[in-house]
């Protein structure tokens, strides 16, 4: 296993932000490591949007009321975004996305590639409440797809077996069989842009939801994937005009955010142009 990176907590506590929030419309690694860092740092934990659909209700039953949206004024700390969503007085970022190419930011970065932001902070092991210790691992189970994503590192492993005595017993919370989410909230879980195109995701043990149901709420191109963590699967749904006009699924549980070409080309011929991430040559 790689060397870790040591988080400063008592530097980022001494630069106090008023706020610590994570990405637009956070996913759980987002909202669990926006608690937990202000809890590190004598913070206010924020939001910069509404949660996730999926994302809010495993928050609502790990027992955690949803956190304040984000003040118009105030300094903030980020984590799980190292890219503000607007102009603010940024005091450092904390996040598990390495991005291509260095970066360089006017307050401290702490970045590295893991499955979740979660796994960087649990290192803080002897800072954190026994309630921390629960979320940073549920978030951390959210975030690797139960260890299965191809994102998932030894970092990973090594925090869910430290945090908690069996982080396997936070599967059925952290994926529930059925987390009572209308076709309209399926389409908004996860939602975000890959390869320029609106995306949602989803993930448990078994079949994805109705997808059909799903793409009769979107005119497309619009494309919906849900893993199947028990068969180690991922089926995706592309939607044109309020349809499902090619469904693929692979045998492999793959990361949500890195698309290779055994997904591009089928998206690309379904809707017959090239699909670009922003940092991607256009030539």
């Amino acid at each position: 296993m790689d060397a870790a990176l040591d988080i400063d907590w008592a530097e980022l506590a001494r630069l106090a932000p008023d706020w610590v929030v994570g990405h637009l419309n956070p996913d759980l690694d987002s909202l669990v490591s926006s608690f937990v860092a202000a809890h590190l740092t004598g913070s206010q934990a924020a939001a910069w949007g509404a949660p996730e659909p999926l994302s809010e209700a495993v928050w609502r039953t790990l027992d955690q009321e949803a956190l304040a949206q984000l003040p118009a004024d105030g300094t903030v700390g980020l984590v799980d975004c190292v890219f503000p969503q607007e102009s603010r007085s940024v005091l450092w970022a904390v996040d598990h996305h390495q991005p291509a190419g260095s970066i360089t930011r006017p307050y401290p970065v702490y970045l590295e590639a893991l499955g979740a932001t979660a796994t960087m902070i649990s290192r803080a092991r002897d800072r954190l409440t026994a309630s921390d210790c629960r979320l940073l691992a549920a978030a951390i189970v959210a975030d690797t797809m139960a260890l299965t994503s191809n994102r998932t590192t030894d970092h990973d492993r090594h925090a869910l077996e430290t945090l908690v005595e069996d982080w396997r017993a936070l599967i059925p919370m952290v994926f529930p069989k059925d987390p009572g989410l209308s076709p309209a909230q399926w389409r908004a879980a996860g939602r975000k842009q890959i390869l320029g195109l609106p995306w949602a995701s989803g993930g448990g043990f078994g079949p994805a939801p109705d997808v059909h149901a799903i793409a009769a709420g979107e005119s497309g191109p619009f494309a919906f994937s849900w893993i199947d963590i028990g068969a180690k699967t991922t089926t995706l749904a592309l939607v044109l005009d309020h349809r499902v006009v090619r469904l693929l699924t692979y045998p492999a549980v793959l990361s949500r955010t890195r698309i290779g070409p055994e997904i591009r080309v089928p998206m690309e011929e379904t809707f017959g142009h090239p699909l670009r991430y922003p940092s991607e040559s256009r030539e």
